[in-house]
């Protein structure tokens, strides 16, 4: 399921890890959990953890990673651990019907019953409702982890009855560490990604599959009027999002050179003479509206637009007009 074998090896979320190993000590683990935070920075990875830490039959409040029922887990093949995802716009009504149906049951093999939902914003009226009442009579020996990133999307009843585990962002050092030691991001990759992904693993990781800063390239010198056009390129808008996010960063920088700030807080840093030049061809002002056309034009992006006829319009000399 995760990759990920025991808790020591998720990275950047020691206040998270501290309440749930808090929780394993004492025996008292909530029937109802909420792990709420950004997207792609572990929440899911931890829940899935949660489960191994409850069924582990080895260590003691830590999932060994190795035992018969981590290793179950871990392929998604334990018959007391189930998981529930859907990348589709809700949670289907079917699937926690099915959950309804298997909660109050005894576990097969393990200890506990876990029962993880991710996405769990997603959760139509009747599945959350549905929800609800085996929060109202939790069972004894089940749990559920709800996973969100959007916990205020949750019926207000189900927020207060479950405990809410708050997962971060991680740091930019901590983030190029774990790109670097831990995936084999280069330095140079890893330092832009760190910066660029917002302090999240999960979307610096997709961006480096996709190979973002080539991307990143390519959109900065056709900004700037340097390189060819990209327009063409772009089919779809999740493609346009990420060379506009990409142009929109660049030019952040160029302002922040501009202004005084260290080159340490740049996010295109391997950039940073390139951005230097570019400041020290516009004023502070024609920046600034460079930047709120780049802005306005990543909002008009999530409407019906058409993505090639507003890329082919950005390029910095026809911002500032």
């Amino acid at each position: 399921m995760s990759g990920i074998s025991c808790f020591g090896e998720l990275k950047g979320q020691d206040e998270a890890l501290g309440m749930l190993r808090q929780y394993l000590k004492s025996s008292r683990m909530p029937s109802g959990l909420i792990f709420c935070g950004p997207e792609g920075v572990g929440k899911k990875t931890a829940a899935v953890l949660t489960a191994k830490a409850l069924n582990c039959l080895s260590a003691a409040n830590e999932p060994c990673g190795q035992c018969a029922s981590c290793l179950k887990i871990e392929k998604g093949e334990h018959p007391d651990v189930h998981l529930i995802e859907n990348d589709q716009d809700a949670v289907k009504s079917d699937d926690i019907r099915a959950l309804r149906r298997e909660i109050f049951l005894k576990p097969y093999e393990g200890k506990k019953r876990v029962f993880i939902i991710d996405n769990a914003h997603k959760l139509t009226a009747e599945a959350a409702n549905s929800i609800l009442k085996v929060l109202e009579e939790p069972p004894e020996g089940s749990i559920i982890i709800l996973v969100t990133s959007c916990p205020s999307r949750l019926l207000k009843t189900v927020l207060s009855r479950c405990q809410s585990v708050r997962f971060r962002r991680l740091t930019a050092p901590v983030l190029e560490a774990l790109l670097r030691d831990s995936h084999g991001v280069d330095a140079q990759t890893a330092g832009f990604l760190s910066s660029f992904s917002c302090g999240s693993p999960g979307a610096a990781l997709k961006m480096q599959r996709r190979k973002i800063v080539e991307e990143r390239d390519r959109a900065v010198d056709y900004f700037l009027g340097k390189g060819p056009d990209i327009s063409a390129g772009l089919k779809e808008r999740e493609d346009a999002k990420a060379a506009m996010t990409a142009m929109a960063a660049w030019l952040r920088d160029v302002i922040l050179l501009k202004t005084g700030v260290p080159e340490s807080r740049l996010v295109n840093y391997d950039r940073r003479r390139d951005a230097a030049d570019c400041g020290a061809c516009y004023t502070t002002a024609e920046l600034l509206k460079a930047f709120r056309a780049l802005a306005d034009s990543l909002l008009f992006l999530e409407q019906n637009v058409n993505v090639k006829l507003l890329v082919s319009g950005l390029r910095m000399e026809s911002c500032i007009k």
